[in-house]
């Protein structure tokens, strides 16, 4: 079971993917969904494997700081924009998560906490509390996170975010230049 519980965390690593693939869903080819699947998988596997090498380093350096990098850096490749205005977004995008796993993970807890948890642990063969909460919260977390994307989406249409980043991003990099040239 304990696999079941390491490919749910990676998989929640994987939600600032799936809501900015969604989001810009105009501009995702198959190589960069692919590329980026792979680099977040990569992350958080390292992440695992790091956080059990060394304990006592605190858990950011292992996992926000180093998916919060993914984020950034291939969503600058999907909207072909400066890498230091996808930075706040990505930012943004891993607190939106935590802030609804969070959200997940007291409705979680508030099911697991009904007269049916032994049908629940006998069903999936989770015997810990703490592992069910965490089954559950991911398990809700994810279409919470698509709705979000199709309604950021549906936004991001509407007021032309891609080409306001893009406007943006190619004004940066003629700056450079400029001054590089100068």
């Amino acid at each position: 079971m304990s696999a079941v519980l390491l490919a749910l965390s990676l998989i929640s690593g994987g939600y600032e993917m799936l809501f900015l693939m969604i989001g810009f869903r105009e501009y995702v080819t198959w190589r960069i969904a692919i590329i980026w699947l792979s680099l977040v998988i990569i992350t958080m596997s390292l992440g695992e494997v790091a956080s059990n090498l060394w304990p006592q380093v605190p858990l950011a350096y292992f996992w926000i700081i180093p998916i919060v990098c993914v984020t950034t850096f291939m969503s600058s490749r999907l909207l072909y924009t400066q890498w230091i205005l996808m930075l706040p977004v990505a930012i943004f995008l891993n607190a939106l998560k935590r802030l609804v796993g969070a959200i997940m993970g007291v409705i979680a807890k508030a099911v697991a906490q009904s007269a049916s948890p032994m049908l629940l642990r006998q069903a999936i063969g989770l015997h810990s509390t703490a592992d069910i909460n965490l089954f559950l919260a991911s398990i809700m977390m994810l279409p919470v996170i698509i709705i979000l994307g199709m309604l950021a989406h549906r936004w991001l249409v509407q007021v032309s975010a891609a080409d306001f980043l893009q406007r943006n991003g190619q004004s940066m990099r003629k700056r450079i230049w400029q001054l590089r040239l100068s």
